[in-house]
């Protein structure tokens, strides 16, 4: 990875830090909890695949990464039985499995604190709701310097909903906590987490190379589509808060104003919402023109099926599946909500419509599709912005600027703790 001129001169700052003097690496142990590759677990990935090159590149000794993760009924730290421990443990990362008997498992508390030992770390990180309250409940940040990770709240079920309420309690002891886009900063404000500490970090995407050419024709005859039809794709999780609804109403919108349309929507993703969202499909009588795929581990030729991207969150940060888009080259209608316009410009990188107004999504998409040079034009100036800004060497370049932060007020609070020399 070539580091850019620009962040040559930050990472040549990072090198008069803390993070930059040490003669041995700064140790970080990362709590997450993920079986599948997406959001936090997506974030983390991009993170081991970029911070070898780079700080190979700008002569910054390396982080040392460790991952602790939970698991219920599972046996020795050995196995691999996700597709997320899977990846980590490819990639040569040191993995703590932290086992569950059940939910709210007092025993937990005393396996942070051993994993914490036998890890040492310099920083400790977290993400999301579970394990900040955690860490909080263990005690352990008040020997070790805390980084917790915000990725967003979604109230999935009742446990969900506790934890989310427990960030009240737990996030104001970090040291410092960290947001996928502006947008989220005043949750955490409201949490009580002081301004100082607060601080905003966009994930990171690339560029999507194309698959085999046999693999979207094979995605074309597995939905029926023609060669003359228009394909719009959605990809996320079946929750309320991804606006799956606001889009298949904004799809009866548009058969019933251009019933000459080929127009066909692929809807990828599950979650709890996925019986509610087919059914909806059935009594609206839009089967013909609306599929599913619920169970999809390569989402590239999706993409480049696609004619149009459409994002109709009704809540977001820094969605991954926005920048893979980006990345894949598909022109894009989004939902101004959260972070996206953090991240795309109307008329310029894409077509952004109000949330919640399925009549407002079903314009944007008609009017993306009427518009071919817009279309390509939208597309490549997205493709461009995700290059210059949203690069894993920017999310690596900007991590480490916060690593460094908190290692510095380690070094700042032992010379304020150390006496005065006599006169």
């Amino acid at each position: 990875m070539a580091v850019s001129e620009a962040n040559q001169k930050i990472f040549c700052d990072l090198s008069s830090t803390s993070l930059g003097r040490r003669s041995h690496p700064a140790k970080v142990l990362i709590f997450i909890e993920a079986s599948c590759i997406r959001g936090a677990a997506k974030s983390l990935l991009t993170l081991l695949d970029g911070v070898s090159d780079v700080t190979h590149a700008s002569h910054i000794p390396p982080v040392y990464f460790s991952i602790a993760t939970f698991h219920r009924g599972f046996c020795g730290e050995d196995r691999a039985p996700t597709e997320f421990l899977a990846a980590v443990r490819k990639r040569g990362v040191q993995v703590y499995v932290i086992e569950e008997r059940h939910p709210w498992d007092p025993r937990v508390i005393s396996l942070i604190r051993n994993v914490i030992g036998r890890a040492d770390p310099d920083i400790i990180q977290t993400n999301n709701v579970k394990s900040h309250a955690l860490i909080k409940a263990a005690g352990v940040h008040r020997k070790r310097r805390w980084i917790a990770f915000q990725h967003g709240y979604t109230a999935t079920d009742f446990k969900m909903k506790c934890y989310n309420r427990l960030d009240r309690w737990s996030l104001r002891s970090a040291d410092r906590v960290v947001v996928p886009c502006a947008a989220f900063k005043s949750q955490l404000l409201s949490c009580g987490v002081k301004p100082h500490r607060a601080r905003v970090l966009h994930n990171a995407g690339a560029l999507v190379p194309e698959p085999r050419i046999q693999d979207i024709n094979a995605l074309r005859e597995r939905f029926g589509f023609g060669r003359d039809t228009r394909v719009l794709l959605t990809i996320g999780r079946m929750s309320s808060e991804k606006g799956h609804m606001d889009l298949i109403e904004a799809m009866k919108l548009l058969v019933c104003a251009k019933r000459s349309m080929e127009c066909n929507l692929v809807l990828v993703g599950f979650g709890p919402e996925l019986p509610r969202l087919q059914a909806a499909v059935r009594s609206l009588g839009l089967a013909f023109r609306i599929a599913f795929a619920p169970d999809e581990s390569d989402i590239v030729p999706f993409l480049y099926l696609a004619d149009l991207f459409v994002l109709p969150s009704r809540s977001e940060g820094c969605p991954h599946v926005l920048l893979e888009a980006m990345g894949a080259g598909v022109p894009i209608v989004a939902t101004a909500v959260g972070g996206i316009p953090e991240i795309l410009t109307d008329g310029e990188t894409a077509v952004l419509v109000d949330g919640r107004r399925p009549a407002s999504l079903a314009n944007g998409i008609m009017r993306m599709l009427q518009s071919p040079a817009l279309a390509r034009g939208c597309a490549r100036q997205a493709r461009e912005v995700l290059r210059s800004r949203f690069s894993t060497e920017t999310y690596v370049r900007n991590l480490f600027t916060i690593y460094a932060d908190v290692l510095d007020s380690i070094e700042a609070d032992s010379s304020c703790a150390c006496p005065a020399p006599l006169a």
